[in-house]
């Protein structure tokens, strides 16, 4: 028997009769910030670039002929606003990117692109393992890592990156798992 689903279209995944939402995470902003990083970065990169080609352009050429040099500061111009539009739909799409945990299953939701999401639903009473991972002195500073959850059978394994508080994010799902088998555990006796 399936059991009627409700629809909350905030959290981008449904809901069963009775199923409460117990924590929803978003990616920590240090993500963010790497991808605004990058961004500046190939930008500053780009108008250098543009400057030193003009200045070698309008060197070459007599002041007649120095058009070229305008159209490589245009190009210039445009490809960073384009790298700047890029940089900011990506800073976007970071933060659409969660992790759901309710009574019933643990739900990831990745943005890959503009018209790529992806949605991994794994249930709770099937989680075997939650581990945490971090590399590195960022990580341990601004308190993010990476959470594996691994399940038995063969659902797929989520990976949540830049997950804020990794080691807290673990035990409540580990709880919520030893929750859920006790719980099932106490209706089938």
């Amino acid at each position: 028997m399936t059991m009627p689903k409700k629809r909350n279209s905030k959290l981008g995944v449904a809901l069963l009769k009775g199923e409460t939402l117990i924590k929803e995470v978003s990616k920590h902003q240090v993500g963010a910030v790497i991808v605004i990083i990058v961004g500046l970065i190939i930008i500053a990169s780009i108008m250098l670039a543009a400057l030193g080609l003009y200045t070698v352009v309008n060197s070459a050429q007599p002041e007649s002929e120095s058009s070229y040099g305008a159209l490589i500061l245009y190009g210039g111009f445009i490809l960073s606003i384009a790298v700047g539009v890029a940089t900011f739909i990506n800073v976007y799409l970071y933060q659409l990117n969660r992790l759901i945990v309710t009574t019933e299953k643990v739900a990831q939701i990745t943005y890959r692109t503009i018209f790529d999401r992806k949605v991994v639903q794994l249930s709770i009473e099937r989680v075997q393992d939650v581990t945490v991972s971090q590399v590195g002195i960022f990580p341990r500073i601004f308190h993010y890592g990476t959470v594996y959850i691994e399940t038995a059978g063969d659902q797929e394994e989520c990976i949540f990156t830049f997950a804020p508080d990794p080691y807290e994010l673990s035990r409540e799902i580990m709880n919520i798992h030893e929750a859920a088998v006790l719980n099932k555990n106490n209706h089938t006796v």
